[in-house]
């Protein structure tokens, strides 16, 4: 049962996310790109910076996976060279 919450958690992140993402960009369509508007901490954004901001994200993810697998990779030699288990 709890496999099928999390997958409805899931979901609902998707959808969540499609719905900001389709709203963002009908702002920009419409030419409301550059009004400024506060959020609830009071810092000021506009939809073309938070469309920059979703186009950055699949980007760093990238990123960070590259950086993990090189970090991985040196572990992996360190271990190799000094003859340790990586399992301990």
């Amino acid at each position: 049962m709890k496999k099928f919450w999390v997958k409805v958690e899931a979901l609902l992140l998707l959808l969540g996310f499609l719905a900001l993402c389709l709203h963002v960009a009908y702002k920009i369509y419409v030419g409301e790109g550059t009004h400024q508007y506060s959020n609830f901490f009071g810092l000021k954004f506009n939809y073309l910076g938070v469309a920059v901001l979703i186009l950055a994200l699949p980007f760093v993810v990238i990123l960070g996976r590259v950086i993990e697998w090189i970090a991985n990779r040196h572990e992996r030699a360190l271990l190799k060279k000094y003859n340790r288990d990586s399992n301990k």
